[in-house]
């Protein structure tokens, strides 16, 4: 079977459906072929991440309605909580104003990290340049802000050389993720008239000088080689890998840049004190500000909807991580750690990572990856014109404001070559026309 499109976009995880929805409502044709299922044996938990979601002005009205119609929020009042050794500082919460001052967040810093995406990039640059020449002790809340969800890694005082900081002057939610409410993301698509292949798989595909003609898909609900204008891959160079030998090929000339880091979730029953009932939804839990950020001197935890279990969320050398002794000796360090912060607790592990239940061929590559800076300058993506890449190796971050802006710089692109188009057949239509006059 044959098909052809204006777009076809090739997600994983609902990475791409906001941008299939604006495309459609463009007055394009489009299909979304789903790979997920080619994509391990992750938890719900595990396709959403340690981020949770920052409500900011750069997330689309769209956006927030297609998430909407996933699962439901739960609110984190208190907004992003860091809870440091001097104690919890958080940033919407009724005392926020008093703990930034008492933490010493200078009104400067606050306003920078609130108005970043109105400053120019001049501006960005200078106000940069002052405080990286400051102590580390005076703007570890800066570096913090710009390192904690950035695809690539810095040290905890290089923090400010990343693109742009989270949003966490925003309010934030818990998106409460299932399989169902993916199922119905896919649903709400469909209703939006865009074409679905679900639980699909590519065999091959096919590209003719500067140009990827098509992709051979196959799936349970259609089979086929379906040819479209335009592309967009929302695949990182080693998910592409798991894709198939020849993808890489074609689309990243053989070159596969694999992650240094990746996010890892335990899951911990904390009991035994009456605490667990206010802990914050979410937090960052910092052991040892001074030190790397890495391992459990770093954990962003999230509250279950079990209030008794947490995901600790904590970033480890990929090169550990199918490692189980290691794995295990980072689970109990983080308990340990843990256990001192919230005195009189009873921690018990609830479920390991998924990289103790299974090996790469299963799992592939992590789901929230951080590449080495350097490594990542040497990405060498596929020329094919008419091909727009998106993926976590394109993103300024790795949160949801990190997707949806890159996304929005596809649509750009696509509304530009849309208009062209347009602008083209409408000419070609009047000069047929005025030949069907001189006849």
């Amino acid at each position: 079977m044959e098909a052809r499109r204006d777009v076809a976009l090739i997600s994983i995880f609902g990475r791409l459906n906001w941008l299939a929805v604006e495309l459609v409502q463009m007055g394009l044709d489009v299909t979304l072929i789903d790979l997920s299922e080619q994509f391990g044996h992750w938890a719900p938990e595990d396709w959403e991440g340690p981020f949770g979601l920052f409500q900011s002005e750069l997330l689309p009205q769209s956006m927030m309605a297609r998430l909407h119609e996933e699962d439901y929020f739960d609110t984190v009042d208190e907004g992003l909580t860091i809870w440091t050794k001097s104690g919890p500082l958080d940033v919407l919460g009724s005392n926020s104003n008093y703990l930034l001052e008492k933490r010493n967040i200078s009104v400067e810093q606050q306003t920078y990290l609130q108005r970043f995406d109105s400053l120019s990039s001049k501006e960005i640059d200078k106000i940069k340049k002052t405080w990286k020449e400051s102590r580390f002790q005076d703007t570890w809340f800066l570096q913090l802000a710009h390192s904690l969800a950035s695809p690539s890694f810095y040290q905890n005082a290089e923090g400010l050389e990343s693109v742009r900081p989270l949003p966490i002057f925003s309010s934030l939610a818990l998106r409460r993720v299932s399989r169902k409410g993916y199922e119905r993301a896919l649903d709400y698509l469909e209703s939006k008239k865009v074409k679905v292949i679900r639980k699909a798989r590519l065999k091959d595909l096919s590209a003719v000088g500067r140009k990827l003609e098509s992709l051979e898909v196959l799936s349970q609900q259609w089979s086929g080689v379906l040819a479209a204008d335009q592309f967009i891959w929302s695949f990182s160079s080693a998910e592409t890998a798991q894709i198939g030998k020849s993808f890489v090929s074609h689309l990243f000339s053989d070159q596969v840049i694999e992650p240094s880091w990746a996010w890892m979730r335990y899951r911990i029953e904390v009991s035994g004190t009456p605490l667990v009932n206010v802990l914050p939804k979410m937090f960052v839990v910092i052991e040892d500000r001074d030190l790397t950020w890495t391992h459990a001197n770093l954990a962003i935890v999230q509250k279950t909807v079990n209030e008794a279990e947490f995901d600790f969320w904590v970033r480890i050398p990929t090169a550990h991580r199918f490692h189980r002794d290691y794995l295990e000796k980072i689970g109990l360090e983080i308990m340990s750690l843990f256990q001192r912060r919230v005195p009189g607790s009873q921690l018990r592990l609830v479920s390991w990572p998924q990289e103790t239940h299974y090996d790469s061929s299963v799992l592939g590559p992590p789901r929230f990856a951080v590449y080495d800076r350097e490594k990542l300058k040497k990405t060498r993506a596929s020329t094919l014109s008419n091909l727009h890449f998106d993926g976590p190796e394109r993103w300024e971050l790795l949160d949801w404001t990190g997707q949806v802006l890159h996304q929005k710089k596809i649509f750009d692109m696509l509304r530009n070559w849309k208009t062209e188009r347009d602008q083209r057949l409408a000419k070609l239509e009047m000069q047929a026309a005025k030949r069907e006059v001189r006849k």
